[in-house]
């Protein structure tokens, strides 16, 4: 299980904007279990993680402006495996 945030100032609506905010499609495809969206004025990231590689998970989206856009990143990750 992987939820976080990432917490600024507002996020109004109920979509991400997508002038400011990108999901690649590599990124939908390495886990296309985790939805992102924005909920009580927060992005809220998180659903089952199942990413198709071995090696690196990515999750989430980018800021097209990451270098103008004063953000935070606050996750919590919670690794459970099955016998």
């Amino acid at each position: 299980m992987l939820s976080g945030a990432l917490l600024a100032d507002s996020f109004d609506g109920t979509h991400l904007n997508a002038n400011l905010w990108w999901r690649p499609n590599w990124m939908v495809q390495n886990d296309p279990y985790i939805s992102v969206g924005v909920e009580n004025g927060r992005m809220l990231i998180s659903g089952l993680s199942h990413p198709a590689g071995t090696d690196h998970q990515y999750v989430g989206v980018i800021s097209k402006y990451f270098r103008e856009t004063n953000a935070v990143l606050v996750a919590r990750i919670r690794v459970q495996t099955t016998s």
